[in-house]
């Protein structure tokens, strides 16, 4: 799904916040890391500044339309590459694909032998049938379903 228009402007935002929340935790950790009594302002200031980033990002968060699924994160948390995931996702759909396939591939087949049944336990009716579905379809020029000849 590609962004719209406004929604470059939100996410090019979305992205300067949290470069600057990163950058901020940066700080935050060198602080810590470096901690003396005398520093205490400054490591006050950097986690105020480190709060304010992330409301920051919320807000910018809340205004772009963005979905990301949660078990894309949580495959990031757990150090793992997003691209298997779109690789899980292409598997799966393939599955599901081919499992339709097969069931529509069955029904076509029933369609047709209930038909030929039908033609010849019933030929007037299944005639009807074959003219009044063939009025509903008047542009295609052909049935969907290839019908055997009526006897």
């Amino acid at each position: 799904m590609e962004p719209a228009p406004n929604d470059d402007v939100v996410l090019k935002k979305l992205e300067e916040s949290i470069a600057g929340a990163l950058w901020n935790i940066h700080d935050l950790e060198q602080t810590v890391q470096d901690f003396a009594q005398e520093a205490q302002p400054v490591l006050f200031d950097r986690v105020n500044r480190l709060v304010d980033s992330l409301t920051d990002l919320k807000g910018g968060a809340m205004e772009s339309s963005l979905e990301i699924p949660v078990e894309l994160l949580r495959m990031l948390d757990e150090g793992v590459n997003p691209d298997l995931l779109t690789l899980s996702r292409f598997e799966k759909c393939l599955e599901r694909n081919q499992a339709t396939k097969g069931k529509l591939t069955a029904i076509e087949g029933f369609h047709d032998k209930l038909l030929e049944e039908a033609k010849e336990a019933f030929p007037e009716e299944a005639s009807q049938y074959l003219q009044l579905r063939d009025a509903e379809n008047p542009g295609t020029g052909e049935s969907v379903v290839t019908d055997p000849p009526v006897k």
